[in-house]
């Protein structure tokens, strides 16, 4: 699909939902990029490419995002890609640590299983 405007509201509605693979969202992200250039017959500057990337993330991200922007006016893409890459392995790593740790509400659902299991005391 060749129509720039078509592609560009495409390319502006790629959102990174958290947890999921990042891998794929950055081909996807990069896939429509790149089409975007070529419908347009220009070179997306580093600039543009960041813009996007940085659209893409999440609403919950967007206070991190800012503090890596800071003064600038634009986050450098590499840079924007390898801090969002960052993010992900620290949030994937606490969600590991979290699900072998086990939650309350797990710790809580063994105490029930293990007294159903046991069967009904008698109290005199």
């Amino acid at each position: 699909h060749g129509d720039p405007y078509f592609i560009q509201h495409y390319l502006m509605e790629i959102k990174y939902e958290e947890g999921s693979d990042f891998t794929e969202f950055f081909l996807k992200l990069k896939n429509a990029m790149k089409a975007a250039s070529e419908a347009t017959e220009s070179v997306m500057t580093e600039g543009q490419k960041s813009i996007y990337l940085f659209h893409s993330m999440p609403k919950s991200w967007k206070d991190d995002l800012r503090v890596w922007k800071g003064q600038r006016k634009y986050i450098p893409y590499e840079d924007l890609k390898q801090s969002i890459e960052g993010k992900v392995c620290d949030l994937q790593a606490q969600e590991r640590y979290t699900l072998a740790k086990g939650t309350p509400v797990t710790t809580a659902t063994k105490s029930e299983r293990a007294l159903v299991a046991a069967g009904p005391t008698i109290t005199p």
